[in-house]
């Protein structure tokens, strides 16, 4: 790895999960042009999948310099303590992107403040 490699902060891209064509099983992944953009704006991006092993999302904290949080299914209200709006239509909301994403962003905050 070069000097100017090291010195680009390390983003954290945080997946979306897909269900497998054919399948039962999921996959995590991002949009390409996620990637490319941090790249484009002079960082390393690191794919992060959703889990809620504290461990795992703990070490990444650690080697993370900042977050990306990409587009996907709707915030579930209930983290807020609020119920949905009829608008809001259940399918969009997606419960284990919202409940692995606030805390992350909540705590990579608080502990490089």
């Amino acid at each position: 790895m070069t000097i100017e490699a090291e010195a680009r902060p390390i983003i954290g891209v945080i997946a979306s999960r897909f269900p497998r064509a054919g399948g039962t099983s999921m996959l995590s992944g991002i949009g390409e042009q996620y990637l490319l953009a941090v790249e484009a704006g002079g960082g390393i991006p690191l794919l992060i999948h959703l889990t809620r092993d504290t461990a795992v999302i703990q070490a990444h904290y650690q080697r993370c310099d900042g977050l990306l949080f990409a587009g996907g299914g709707d915030v579930d209200p209930a983290i807020f303590g609020q119920l949905p709006t009829p608008s809001l239509a259940r399918s969009s909301r997606c419960a284990t992107r919202s409940s692995w994403r606030w805390p992350a962003g909540r705590s990579m905050i608080v502990s490089r403040c």
